[in-house]
């Protein structure tokens, strides 16, 4: 074996210099690389974040809308009432002798028998339509008497979408002494 011929300084200063360039520049990519992979999953989990916000303010509102929706079909049918032909103030939603009812109720008060929400033609969130979206909804009427004959009734609006649920509760009230 041949011996290695010995360098001298300046070439060893030389290669030193060569190599702690080269280290500088790994440990500096290394840096640079994980600065780059923390920033993508920070604007990664922001996505995340943000559809998830979304989604749920989204349920929030239909869940309130399912509520509303109740109240309105109560009013109209309270309004119907004062009419010659007065009708049950239930009437359209609860026309049972059962305390408990679930009913799919659309923003135009059609009733429906899907719990699946769609966007239909106008862009609203219906129980009928072209676009299946990931929200469902379900509107339960509970009652101490028979719902055909109470005087008030809970209403629990529960929209489900993916693996999250919203609920809203109320009570409504006959409050017109005039009602059947």
């Amino acid at each position: 074996m041949k011996p290695l011929p010995l360098l001298s300084p300046t070439q060893a200063r030389s290669l030193v210099n060569k190599a702690q360039m080269l280290t500088e520049v790994l440990v500096g990519l290394a840096i640079f690389i994980f600065g780059f992979t923390v920033f993508f999953m920070l604007i990664n989990s922001y996505l995340i974040s943000f559809r998830q916000i979304r989604e749920r303010l989204v349920a929030n509102f239909l869940a309130q809308e399912g509520l509303e929706l109740v109240l309105a079909k109560r009013n109209e049918n309270i309004a119907k009432n004062i009419a010659p032909n007065p009708t049950n103030w239930l009437d359209g939603l609860a026309s049972t002798t059962a305390t408990s009812t679930t009913i799919y109720l659309d923003y135009n008060l059609a009733t429906s028998s899907s719990p699946q929400l769609f966007i239909d033609d106008s862009g609203f969130f219906s129980h009928r339509g072209a676009t299946p979206t990931s929200f469902s909804r379900a509107i339960i009427l509970n009652s101490q008497q028979p719902l055909n004959q109470a005087t008030s009734v809970e209403v629990i609006s529960r929209v489900n979408f993916y693996d999250q649920q919203v609920e809203f509760k109320t009570i409504i009230t006959k409050w017109h002494p005039d009602i059947p």
